[in-house]
């Protein structure tokens, strides 16, 4: 396990759990989450997100005594609108969380269900990566990879009444992991997947100025593809051409 996983919690009273390996450690009387702290709060840029789009998303700035910004604050709800608190930690690249036990999900109840179509990512900053490059469509984001299912089919209903749901998980194998799992829970015909082909995950997009690659590859999402199914009329075409004669038995006959 590592702190650089989005499946690692620092919780307030210091203890730590990673969800990915099921795997609880103990506090520390060393740790800053033991240790009391005062932050103010505000809206800032970062990682190519504007001011305006995080202030948007309440994506909240702590700044401590000295000035220094500590860790950026989203809010996930559960299916019930309790609230939960994550905490992006500048300074050590780690998370921690205030009442996130259960599934959660970031976004939801900020849009109206029943639209056309619903994007759902890894991660608030993900989200509003999303929203900073294509405008206040309605988009959603799990808490981690690991946690991407259940905390989709605790909101099954409302990602459900779109008639188009985008999974837009990171590329690496988690994230393709996620996909599949989460693929499972809804119509297929629904299913849609950005195919990113150039960075892992939308702020890596955004931070490169590829900001109209991405919507590109995000309208030309398409439905998700089993590995072991063909559909699309390309892929037959190609399979077809791919399908060379090879030699056999003789026959008696023409």
């Amino acid at each position: 396990c590592t702190t650089w996983s989005d499946a690692y919690f620092i919780y307030e009273d210091g203890h730590s759990h990673c969800y990915s390996c099921d795997t609880t450690t103990l506090p520390s009387s060393t740790t800053e989450a033991s240790t009391p702290s005062r932050y103010s709060f505000e809206y800032l840029p970062y990682s190519g997100v504007s001011k305006s789009t995080m202030e948007y998303c309440g994506l909240r700035t702590a700044i401590d005594s000295s000035g220094k910004p500590r860790y950026i604050e989203s809010t996930f709800i559960d299916p019930e609108g309790k609230k939960g608190i994550q905490k992006r930690y500048l300074d050590k690249k780690s998370f921690s969380g205030e009442d996130m036990s259960g599934p959660r999900l970031f976004f939801a109840g900020k849009f109206e269900g029943g639209g056309r179509r619903i994007t759902v990512v890894e991660g608030s900053k993900d989200a509003a990566s999303v929203v900073e490059m294509n405008g206040k469509y309605p988009v959603v984001s799990v808490v981690s990879s690991t946690s991407a299912k259940k905390d989709l089919a605790a909101f099954k209903d409302f990602i459900n009444s779109f008639d188009e749901i985008v999974l837009c998980f990171d590329s690496d194998d988690p994230g393709m992991k996620a996909t599949k799992a989460c693929y499972s829970l809804f119509d297929h015909k629904k299913v849609r997947v950005v195919d990113m082909t150039l960075y892992n995950d939308p702020n890596e997009y955004l931070v490169n100025n590829q900001k109209q690659a991405f919507k590109s590859q995000w309208f030309a999402a398409s439905r998700y593809q089993r590995d072991d199914i063909i559909s699309s009329f390309s892929d037959v075409k190609k399979a077809l051409e791919e399908n060379k004669d090879k030699p056999s038995v003789s026959l008696p006959f023409p």
